[in-house]
């Protein structure tokens, strides 16, 4: 083989070589996409299978709910009188409704023709309070004892509220206790729109009395680990609500770095300006007079205490009789199971609220002037005993002199404004003396006016140290003079509440 064709052949053998590799790196990178397709495709179909599942277990569960839903319903239909009684009451709560936006409408006759239903509080109790609406009270009372004898409690709550939308409050207050019931850790929905309607006078001055006993009762039995914890809360809550912003910042920062570490400076006038704060925060509650003028009148979000029993007696309209209470929650569980959108509803009348005591300390501190008002009642000795406190740490007297240090030197401040400064001065004189012969025969006019420079200094100092410290000393002096007219403010603002 001659030389040219042996370079041919290698070159040819080269070129045929370099494509194998490149058709097998191509053909690696071709695998490997398909390896990360079908891994990728493996994953989606999991999750697919995944969904499906969980919507065919979902389509199963709303299967089987609409059965039993069918069979509740089919069960439900046999309670046609309750039903009856209960449109007619809805009807009744309806068109006292109307009636407190425009006077000239018109009631409903009182439902004389309703279906009796054995063992139903609902049918007396809708003509009891049809017929004190109509004036007839011989006929109200006997069926108000009726529904009473059926369920006292509902019945009750019936009552009050059905009579404080219809704008007759004060036929219902007998009743108000009963409706109430005994007061208990947990306030429930009917009892915190008892509770607010009686604040604000719905039912009068006897419905105030009522309430203001009802919590005042609940407070007494507390024991006295419990009632011990709850002044610790209310000392905390007032501390947050009644503190004016930056109250300990500002007070250190009118006072020179020499002064504002005592502590003796700041914390009675704290504790003065929190007392007084509190006193203007129980008479707003007692007499309507601004705690703080600046601050602008809370906007009326909520609906007014009328409104909320007007949804209270719709409430304890459409839970049913007896028998139904349970199918018609059952019902209602298997709705959502159905449906599973939230829907907006109204909380069952004896839906728990909130706890007493937290209800308590929230109105206490809260922004509404009536609940407020009704609080600090019950709350009357956690409030005494706050003030207590605060009175006695504001009428800690403060110190007549002071031992400070300015620039190194000893210095002692008067009540008076005066300032001890000789000793410093001798210690000044002292540094700057001449310590040889030198200094002795030429340095005496420079140390002179070192000594000087440096006591004139350290004067100028001491006296703005003694002027913050004498207007302190005044302001902690008047401070304690008034914490006990605010102390008796107080006294006499939770009497009248």
């Amino acid at each position: 083989m001659e030389q040219n064709d042996f370079l041919d052949w290698l070159n040819e053998d080269y070129g045929d070589r370099r494509v194998q590799r490149r058709l097998e790196s191509e053909l690696q990178d071709a695998y490997s996409y398909q390896a990360q397709q079908s891994s990728a495709l493996q994953s989606q179909m999991a999750q697919v299978a995944g969904s499906l599942e969980q919507r065919l277990d979902r389509l199963t569960k709303a299967f089987y709910a609409f059965v039993e839903l069918s069979d509740l319903r089919a069960e439900l239909a046999v309670f046609e009188d309750e039903a009856t009684v209960r449109h007619a009451a809805l009807r009744l709560l309806r068109s006292l409704v109307r009636k407190a936006a425009d006077p000239g409408v018109a009631l409903p006759a009182p439902p004389a023709d309703l279906p009796r239903c054995d063992g139903y509080w609902l049918r007396p109790a809708v003509g009891s309070v049809a017929a004190s609406i109509a004036g007839d009270e011989r006929t109200a009372a006997a069926a108000l004892v009726e529904a009473q004898e059926l369920d006292p409690v509902r019945a009750a709550v019936f009552r009050c509220a059905s009579l404080a939308l219809a704008g007759q409050a004060a036929l219902a207050s007998p009743l108000l206790l009963a409706a109430l019931q005994q007061a208990g850790e947990q306030v429930t929905y009917a009892q915190r729109a008892l509770w607010s309607a009686c604040a604000h006078g719905v039912f009068g001055a006897a419905g105030a009395g009522v309430v203001r006993e009802w919590l005042a009762g609940y407070v007494r039995g507390l024991d006295r680990a419990a009632a011990s914890a709850e002044g610790a809360q209310w000392g905390s809550r007032a501390s947050q609500t009644l503190t004016v912003s930056g109250l300990p910042g500002q007070l250190h920062q009118g006072l020179p770095h020499e002064l504002a570490r005592h502590d003796e400076l700041t914390s009675p006038l704290v504790a003065a300006r929190e007392l007084s704060a509190l006193a203007s925060w129980v008479r707003e509650a007692v007499t309507g007079e601004p705690a703080d003028p600046a601050r602008p009148a809370p906007a009326a979000t909520d609906p007014g205490p009328v409104a909320v029993l007007g949804a209270v007696a719709a409430a304890l309209t459409e839970e049913g009789s007896r028998d139904e209470i349970a199918l018609e929650r059952r019902a209602r569980e298997l709705r959502e199971i159905i449906d599973d959108r939230k829907t907006a509803a109204r909380p069952s009348w004896d839906a728990a609220e909130d706890s007493t005591l937290s209800l308590l300390s929230a109105d206490a501190f809260g922004p509404d002037l009536a609940l407020r008002r009704l609080a600090l009642g019950a709350g009357a000795a956690w409030v005494t005993a706050l003030a207590d406190d605060l009175a006695r740490s504001a009428a800690v007297p403060p110190p007549d002199q002071l031992d400070i240090a300015l620039d190194r030197h000893a210095v002692q401040l008067s009540a008076s404004g005066q300032a001890s400064l000789k000793g410093a001065y001798a210690e000044i004189e002292q540094e700057h003396a001449p310590q040889n012969i030198s200094g002795k025969l030429f340095g005496k006019k420079h140390a002179a006016e070192e000594t000087s420079w440096e006591q004139d200094r350290l004067a100028h100092s001491a006296n703005e140290a003694a002027t913050a410290f004498a207007g302190r000393v005044a302001e902690l002096r008047a401070a304690a003079q008034q914490a006990p007219a605010d102390r008796e403010d107080i006294t006499v603002a939770l009497s009248r509440a």
